[in-house]
């Protein structure tokens, strides 16, 4: 245990968690060894132990085989603040750590010839910030997170909002917390990013409305991989915190990193994607921005797109009245047909689009069906993909990703439709898909596109609907309406009845003659006798 982690608590639930033993077995070790670590505080909930004498007694009593893990301590020394400061204010202040730590290694070590290396005085360094006297701890930190993002554009905001404005904070828990952060990651070389993404989990975990701003693992992994082909740019007009957008980046096969640009209308989730990208260390355009205010929008192969859902009154006058609005002036009530026209606005030629609306989106009748007919032929929908209930933990809301193209000369006479609904499996209130659902739709869209027949499997997801029917059909594309129905021969359905009802008579008839036969037999056996 390292000398900077001292007076660290930990009670019997954690004991048994490091263990990875019951708490009863905890409590026979104390009864039973003298020599067992006393409490050093009693508490209406339980005694709590210090964890270095702890973990050293573990070790020495062949309990544990090495050190406790940095992250198990990691969490414990955070506990303190929750009753301290709010989640969003330990999540703020726990990412900013990680952004300063992060700056601070890579001033000393660059990682790779392309790492921007960031210029940090040797006196804003943590080793060096850490060893100023308590009461000027804060104060300190705060100069040199100023200092850092003054020098360094890339960290913009990242330091101070969350190192130095968090309220009422005692300059030893934050000194503790931040030497926790450090060692977490360089104790068994795992990346900071790793942290962020459990940080994020947890904080998710805990404030359910935060979800509005994350795309679900799987439904971006599965938005990513029905983009055909490798983007030069990507753009996602609501990023929020930036999840889908990364993860196209990462997913891109094609050794050059694509412009990434992302807008987002509130600046604090903005930067938290910031704190993303740049613990990622991957190169980004983020911009706080409403984007259906502004006209610059770029043009792009590839536009990734989860606005938040259910938004009502999502303009005025001058936002409805705007020209950009090529198929049909959404209707107050809903965004979702403005996020869907602003995003095939953004496609060049050959570019492609992917966006989530509810599945209200897709029959919806009135205004938005116009909007859709229109855009049906104008060619601007290649698919729609009909996805399991409640795959998001903020809203029970069913979803259908929409696939659009960008203009071109030649005009689609039909339209794939994928009822993926069945698929996923269920949790104890959420649905997931698996990697065997993910290359089902995966495999439906591809071979439309390629003008095959998909595998068998994929195949019953996939309906090929001809464009006038679904016009002609209000523009529905619930794959529902267009499930081809069982033919029943009503004429030989009858003849089969008669012929059972007939073969039951004679049955009846031959089981009754049967059974008189029988008495008929025993009365004269008995008879005889």
């Amino acid at each position: 245990m390292s000398a900077k982690l001292t007076n660290v608590l930990v009670g019997i639930p954690e004991i048994a968690d490091i263990a990875s033993c019951g708490r009863s077995a905890v409590g026979n070790w104390r009864k039973r060894h003298v020599d067992f670590p006393t409490p050093k505080v009693q508490t209406p909930s339980g005694a709590l132990f210090d964890l270095a004498e702890v973990e050293r007694w573990l070790i020495e009593n062949g309990k544990i085989a090495g050190p406790v893990p940095r992250k198990t301590v990691l969490w414990r020394v955070i506990e303190p603040l929750r009753g301290l400061w709010s989640v969003a204010q330990i999540a703020d202040f726990i990412v900013a750590s990680l952004v300063y730590l992060e700056a601070c290694d890579r001033a000393v070590h660059q990682l790779s010839p392309d790492q921007q290396v960031p210029r940090i005085a040797p006196g804003d360094q943590w080793d060096a910030v850490r060893e100023t006297e308590p009461h000027r701890l804060l104060e300190r930190l705060g100069k040199a997170s100023a200092n850092i993002e003054r020098e360094n554009p890339q960290v913009p905001s990242l330091l101070a909002d969350g190192l130095a404005q968090t309220p009422k904070p005692d300059p030893i828990v934050v000194r503790t917390v931040l030497d926790a952060l450090s060692e977490a990651s360089s104790d068994d070389g795992s990346p900071r990013f790793e942290l962020f993404e459990e940080v994020v989990a947890r904080l998710q975990e805990t404030d359910r409305f935060r979800g509005a701003f994350t795309t679900p693992d799987d439904v971006a992994e599965l938005m990513v991989r029905l983009a055909s082909r490798s983007a030069k740019a990507i753009f996602d007009p609501a990023v929020g915190e930036g999840g889908l957008l990364l993860l196209a980046a990462l997913h891109d096969g094609s050794g050059v990193q694509p412009h990434l640009i992302g807008y987002e209308i509130n600046p604090r989730v903005l930067c938290l994607a910031q704190a993303r990208f740049f613990l990622y260390d991957v190169s980004v355009e983020l911009r706080t921005c409403d984007a259906f205010r502004t006209h610059e929008l770029p043009m792009v192969d590839l536009v990734l797109l989860d606005p938040p859902l259910g938004q009502a009154k999502w303009g005025d006058a001058e936002v409805y009245l705007d020209k950009r609005w090529q198929y049909g002036v959404p209707p107050p009530t809903s965004s979702e047909f403005a996020w869907l026209q602003l995003a095939a606005s953004c496609l060049g030629p050959r570019g492609q689009a992917i966006v989530v609306t509810s599945t209200g989106a897709i029959s919806r009748r009135g205004r938005e069906a116009d909007i859709r007919s229109a855009m049906l032929q104008a060619g601007v929908i290649e698919a729609v993909v009909l996805l399991p209930p409640r795959l998001r933990s903020n809203t029970s809301i069913p979803l259908a990703l929409w696939i659009l193209r960008g203009p071109s000369d030649r005009l689609a006479s039909e339209v794939l439709l994928v009822d993926a609904s069945s698929l996923g499996d269920r949790g104890r209130s959420l649905y997931s898909l698996d990697e065997t659902d993910l290359e089902l739709v995966v495999e439906a869209v591809q071979a439309h596109r390629e003008g095959r027949a998909a595998d068998s499997a994929a195949a019953v997801l996939a309906h090929v609907i001809p464009l006038l029917d679904i016009v002609a059909s209000d523009a529905d594309l619930n794959p529902a309406r267009y499930t081809p129905m069982i033919q029943t021969d009503v004429a030989e359905l009858e003849r089969r009845a008669q012929t059972l009802r007939s073969s039951l008579r004679s049955a009846s008839e031959h089981a009754a003659a049967s059974v008189a036969k029988l008495l008929r037999e025993l009365a004269e056996s008995e008879a005889s006798r």
